[in-house]
């Protein structure tokens, strides 16, 4: 019974109208809307100046979770990739009794709160303060986490259905002509890994090599074709180590031409050259204590490669138009599309250099060789734009089959660049094959095939004249595969023999042997 007193409760942070409306859709998606919709109230009720929900299994890593979504100081959603270092630093609070961890550092504060979402998952919300301050001021422990734990059963039911959704799909068969509710099954575990997804055993080794280098100084190369996410590769070290509260600066060295290479390199003085008005900070100076990625190193003239090399032997750089070099500590990290010790022995690439930034080597295999990761991408993808648009779009079947067979020699940008191309396409609520199919460059797939090679899937097809012998048939097989291996890595001899399990040097012996050059398997 009531003695008459009234007392005062905190207005729910999610109203049961809305909460209601997503439930109700039962659709897959619903748990990263509900989430997004969460954290949108909790920067306006709290101050805090971002806000990130983590999904991932008990007893990991929350740097391995999957980001379910993120919202900036002005309350608008914003994507995933801007919080991997606010996710790193996470992993240092401590939860208490009450569900939440307080982390309170020079300039900045966060708070962590762990909720239960059954089964297997729980849920991490975080929220950034920018001030060192008490940041429980304008809503108090007791009232954050009260609220949070009104969330929480929300949450989980969300997450439950998700679930469902997945076992429903999984075991109802589809109507011929009908969109699946879940892209096809592959076998594999399935990790998160700081914004990278992937049940490939490739990049699961990929992500154990981040893990042994992202502690340290120790220079390192991506290496992989265009496209296959080289640069997130560079971030993950960063932000997944020790040095994720520092600076992470990129230099595209591509595209800066060589001569404003050294000013954002190394910084100017003013008046060091027409133009320069004032003092400029370089990448190195900036970077001080953090990482600096070089990226597409080989595109760097001779000459720069030189100054690189004396800045990586000194650990000092001096500013364009300076009279004294400046202390610097940097990690490196670099990446290139090209054999960087082919251009060694080519003597297009500095031998010295190479051994400097070469201490370790990841590479980042293309998404031809992990096509089990193709339903993930699109599931990521397409959760994204849905979000974005506030639609609930999905793949049909025969779209999806196209997408599995395509060779992708964009890699995984390409299948970015498809998907949202073929979403924006799409009225409806189905991507369809003939929407998909015009987006895909048969034209480049079909230019690794000849008159006497085509390739259907995962499977080659060879045309070979029945009455030549039978060394000239194997010597004909040879070197077709030789040739469609070397167009399908864009020339890379390391993939090629890799990809064919033989070592180098018979490969090289098998390409003076049947004449091959590089206009045989030139792709552009």
């Amino acid at each position: 019974m009531s003695d008459g007193t009234l007392t005062s409760t905190p207005t729910p942070i999610i109203p049961l109208n809305l909460s209601s409306a997503f439930l109700a859709d039962r659709s897959v998606g619903c748990l990263t809307k509900i989430s997004a919709e969460l954290l949108e109230a909790l920067v306006g009720r709290t101050g805090c100046t971002q806000a990130a929900m983590i999904r991932l299994m008990r007893g990991t890593d929350v740097s391995k979770g999957r980001a379910l979504a993120a919202v900036d100081p002005s309350g608008t959603r914003v994507d995933l990739s801007t919080i991997p270092g606010f996710v790193a630093s996470a992993r240092t609070v401590d939860i208490e009794d009450d569900g939440i961890g307080v982390m309170i550092g020079d300039g900045s504060s966060q708070v962590a709160f762990s909720c239960d979402l059954g089964g297997d998952y729980h849920a991490v919300v975080l929220l950034d303060f920018v001030s060192s301050a008490d940041p429980f001021q304008r809503l108090t422990r007791s009232e954050l986490a009260g609220q949070l734990q009104h969330a929480c059963p929300l949450l989980a039911c969300a997450n439950r259905v998700e679930e469902l959704e997945g076992e429903s799909s999984a075991t109802t068969p589809e109507p011929a002509g009908e969109v699946t509710s879940e892209f096809p099954h592959f076998g594999g575990e399935v990790i998160y890994y700081q914004n990278m997804v992937s049940r490939s055993a490739k990049m699961a080794e990929l992500f154990d090599q981040i893990d042994r280098v992202r502690n340290n100084k120790l220079s390192t190369i991506i290496t992989g074709d265009t496209g296959t996410g080289k640069e997130l590769v560079a971030r993950a070290i960063h932000f997944a180590g020790n040095r994720a509260n520092a600076p992470f600066e990129v230099v595209a060295c591509g595209s800066v031409p060589n001569t404003l290479l050294e000013s954002e390199l190394f910084g100017h003085r003013k008046g060091a050259f027409s133009g320069a008005e004032n003092d400029q900070v370089g990448v190195f100076e900036r970077g001080s204590g953090g990482t600096v990625f070089l990226d597409e190193i080989a595109d760097m003239s001779m000459e720069m490669q030189q100054k690189i090399l004396r800045v990586l032997q000194e650990e000092r750089v001096r500013p364009v138009g300076a009279t004294e070099s400046l202390p610097i500590d940097v990690r490196i990290v670099s990446s290139s599309r090209h054999d960087v010790m082919e251009l060694v022995q080519a003597g297009k690439f500095r031998e010295d250099l190479y051994y400097r930034l070469n201490v370790m080597t990841l590479e980042v295999p293309p998404l031809r060789d992990r096509r089990e990761d193709i339903p993930l991408l699109i599931d990521h993808f397409l959760c994204n734009l849905n979000d974005e648009e506030d639609t609930q779009k999905r793949v049909a079947d025969s779209a999806m089959r196209e997408l599995l067979q395509y060779g992708w020699p964009g890699n995984v940008q390409e299948l970015r660049n498809v998907l949202t191309r073929a979403f924006l396409s799409t009225t409806g609520r189905t991507i369809s094959k003939k929407c998909v199919a015009p987006l895909l460059n048969r034209e480049v797939t079909n230019s690794f095939m000849s008159d006497d090679l085509c390739q259907e899937g995962e499977r080659l097809h060879m045309r070979i004249p029945l009455r030549q012998g039978f060394n000239e048939i194997v010597a004909e097989c040879e070197k077709l595969i030789i040739i469609h291996a070397l167009k399908a890595n864009r020339g890379n001899k390391s993939r090629v023999t890799q990809q064919l399990g033989i070592p180098r040097q018979t490969l090289y012996n098998k390409l003076e042997k049947y004449g091959i050059t590089e206009e045989d398997y030139a792709t552009e």
